[in-house]
């Protein structure tokens, strides 16, 4: 039987949208896109194709400023024709805006990596097993090898007199950014305290990428990276973080989360701020119609305000996608006698829901469906 696999991207996206992980991963719909993760993808084939020394492209398209720019245009056109019926709200604007964007990443990359050494490796998939029958899988961007004065720098800690600390590679995982977020101090306007700093960077340190592939690299080769760095390409700085064994619990008890979840068939909504990108916003909403809200002002005492907070309701024209079936479980029971609380399911007391959408977008009951 072949074993089930889950990467950093799947166990976030259950913890984010049990839902969007349903529709991404297990419906069987269509796949779709969105600019900001086309230039993604663009700028890491592009760097990618900057280290590749076999096929000669190297020195023939990023030998000069001009031909890597060649070649980013290139790249870019390719994938928006390659891409164009995936991509969500086409836009000659944000194609021209995307365009523009990785060409700031890209410059940023070649300026600064053109005349050094290559990566260890570049774009490496790695796969282990974390729990029985279940591996995890990563790709990840590039590992890079450092000097030992780098590693006293860095992480003091782990050099003793002249040697590196056993258990430990000198290397450092390196991922590439593309996006809007930046943990660099520096983007405070006033001085923050010890705590805001701790708070502003609590993301980048407990993160799940950097430990994913942290455990990953040690499963494989048997010694630790010494860090993580991401690598934020819009502004060409990188930022370090490290990873030891206590943060693998905080990996494996996510993964658990996510597989007892899919035992159970369980993907509640959870509405938040990536709905406004999301790839399955239409069977999301199913037959609902579109509400606006438009600010206005709250009554005070008896005071009767004629539309204080008018809602708008428009109708809107669902995507088209096949029939598919969601069954929802919600509810369990605690098995007699044991000490750790472990749970089985009830199947008597299972509420199922069955949802259908027919080819034209509309949403039909159970009774309705064909």
């Amino acid at each position: 039987m072949a074993k089930l696999r889950h990467s950093y991207s799947s166990v976030t996206t259950y913890l984010s949208c049990p839902l969007l992980y349903y529709y991404r991963y297990r419906s069987g719909l269509p796949k779709h896109t969105g600019y900001r993760r086309l230039l993604g993808n663009s700028v890491h084939q592009f760097v990618a194709k900057l280290h590749d020394e076999k096929k000669g492209e190297r020195r023939y398209y990023y030998k000069t400023k001009k031909s890597a720019k060649g070649a980013w245009n290139y790249t870019w056109a390719r994938n928006l024709e390659e891409n164009r019926e995936k991509i969500i709200a086409p836009s000659k604007k944000k194609e021209g805006y995307g365009y523009g964007e990785g060409w700031n990443c890209v410059k940023n990359y070649w300026e600064a990596n053109a005349d050094k050494p290559d990566p260890l490796f570049v774009e490496k998939r790695y796969t282990a097993e974390i729990f029985p029958g279940i591996n995890w899988v990563g790709v990840i961007d590039q590992a890079r090898q450092i000097k030992l004065d780098v590693v006293q720098q860095y992480r003091p800690d782990l050099v003793e007199g002249d040697v590196l600390k056993k258990g430990y590679d000198p290397v450092v995982l390196v991922d590439l950014k593309t996006g809007y977020t930046d943990y660099d101090l520096g983007a405070y306007k006033d001085d923050p305290s010890l705590l805001e700093e701790i708070r502003f960077q609590f993301p980048l340190h407990e993160d799940l990428q950097p430990t994913s592939y942290t455990w990953l690299y040690e499963q494989i080769h048997g010694v630790r990276p010494i860090g993580f760095a991401r690598y934020d390409l819009r502004r060409g700085k990188m930022l370090f973080t490290a990873r030891d064994r206590r943060h693998y619990n905080d990996l494996k008890e996510a993964v658990d989360n996510v597989v007892s979840g899919n035992e159970i068939d369980s993907f509640p909504k959870k509405p938040g701020p990536f709905c406004k990108s999301c790839d399955y916003f239409s069977p999301c909403r199913g037959e609902r119609p579109f509400v606006v809200s438009k600010p206005g002002s709250v009554p005070e005492g008896d005071e009767i305000v004629e539309e204080a907070n008018p809602l708008e309701v428009v109708k809107g024209k669902q995507l088209r996608l096949p029939s598919f079936t969601i069954k929802r479980t919600s509810r369990m029971k605690k098995v007699e006698g044991e000490e750790d609380k472990k749970t089985e399911i009830d199947e008597a007391a299972l509420p199922k829901t069955t949802i259908h959408i027919d080819p034209d977008g509309k949403l039909l009951t159970k009774k309705d469906k064909p």
